[in-house]
């Protein structure tokens, strides 16, 4: 119940902060800082059971290290990521050395 709350509170706020984005001036970069770590909070403290999947995720934080909790779709995926990130570093890397930045 406060979760709910919270969200519509939260939805409340950014939708203030989008039509007073303009007059906000210096305070604009805080307050969607303020929106953005009380998403993350909200998000990362409910409590579990409020959605139908917390339960698997619960199971996945306390077993990381057991061959069932992390499906191969999902290792597939990280390791994707990862390596995306890696050429995209180095490809910016590169570059960077050659223009001389």
């Amino acid at each position: 119940m406060i979760t709910g709350l919270l969200v519509i509170g939260l939805f409340f706020f950014a939708t203030i902060l989008a039509f007073l984005e303009r007059y906000m001036g210096e305070f604009r970069k805080p307050a969607y800082f303020f929106l953005g770590a009380m998403l993350i909070l909200v998000a990362g403290l409910r409590e579990i059971g409020i959605d139908p999947d917390s339960a698997n995720y619960e199971y996945n934080f306390l077993y990381y290290d057991s061959a069932s909790s992390v499906n191969d779709s999902v290792y597939l995926l990280m390791t994707c990521t990862f390596f995306s990130c890696c050429m995209l570093f180095s490809d910016w890397y590169s570059n960077s050395l050659h223009s001389g930045n």
